[in-house]
């Protein structure tokens, strides 16, 4: 059901084109190319659901009801006159509570529930998604899909952010670095302590700006995909740390082969530790391929 169908039912909609606006209501705007309705007055926005159970009162299981379970939920973005973004962190359990009923994507990936529920997990009824905070606040969403294999950030234009970073405050001996926030949740899973960024092996340049909260460390282990772009994006990150990082990019496995195919392979933790200790090298040791 569209947006605009929607909300005609309760209030009159005058306009033409991408844009309406309520008749008695004038600070209620509707985008019906995004699908998303912005109550200027009222400090509230968001799609049909949104709709649903803000405006209307409706619980969370008669909205989906309503409008069926496969809307799309579209992105919020919005900017300050300092062109600073504002995010909602509501979303976080509005996609985590309706991601309880749709964990198959993380659960036949290898991951526990308490996994899921710890980093909070969800589903948008398009979208698998994992919240990114930093220093404790809510920055953006790393949004996944399987079929077709898709992955976006929820808020554009933000460019690359860290995750899991706030655990360095409580490790001080050592850290994984991963190629992804999938890793890095699957090396928290087996009692690893693990940071990521969320654009891939080409993203270590992101940790510029945290490095110093890296320095207290004993030792970094960088463990990305075995592939060429994790093999050259796993050297640049290893030469900005020096001595205090070496590369293991499970090259004893197949070639592709991660954290997550290590884990539900079988692999434990300390098998994966006498590895790093024995099979590691420093970028000095290795070869870029251009």
């Amino acid at each position: 059901m569209r947006i605009e169908e929607l909300i005609s039912r309760d209030q009159f909609l005058e306009g033409d084109g991408r844009y309406l606006r309520g008749e008695v209501n004038d600070s209620l705007v509707v985008d019906t190319k995004r699908q998303l309705f912005f109550w200027n007055s009222r400090g509230i926005a968001g799609g049909p659901l949104d709709w649903l159970t803000k405006i209307k009162g409706m619980s969370k299981a008669d909205a989906y009801k309503e409008v069926g379970h496969h809307t799309h939920i579209s992105p919020l973005t919005y900017f300050s006159k300092k062109e600073n973004f504002v995010v909602s962190p509501r979303l976080i359990n509005s996609f985590f509570d309706y991601g309880k009923t749709h964990r198959e994507y993380w659960v036949d990936r290898g991951y526990k529930h308490s996994t899921i529920d710890y980093f909070r997990l969800g589903y948008t009824g398009v979208w698998h998604t994992i919240p990114i905070f930093l220093d404790g606040e809510f920055r953006n969403f790393q949004c996944r899909m399987s079929e077709p294999k898709r992955m976006r950030p929820w808020y554009r234009g933000m460019g690359a952010l860290p995750f899991n970073l706030d655990i360095l405050k409580f490790s001080s001996d050592l850290c994984v670095i991963s190629e992804g926030p999938v890793d890095a949740m699957m090396f928290y899973q087996n009692d690893l302590p693990a940071v990521s960024q969320t654009v891939g092996a080409a993203g270590w340049k992101v940790y510029r700006k945290y490095y110093g909260r890296f320095t207290d460390l004993d030792e970094i282990f960088i463990c990305y995909d075995n592939d060429l772009a994790g093999n050259d994006g796993a050297i640049e990150l290893a030469i900005m740390f020096g001595h205090q990082a070496r590369i293991y990019n499970f090259w004893d496995f197949d070639k592709g082969f991660d954290a997550s195919d290590y884990f539900n392979s079988g692999g434990t933790k300390g098998e994966l530790m006498k590895l790093l200790n024995e099979k590691s090298k420093y970028w000095s040791q290795m070869e870029m391929q251009v």
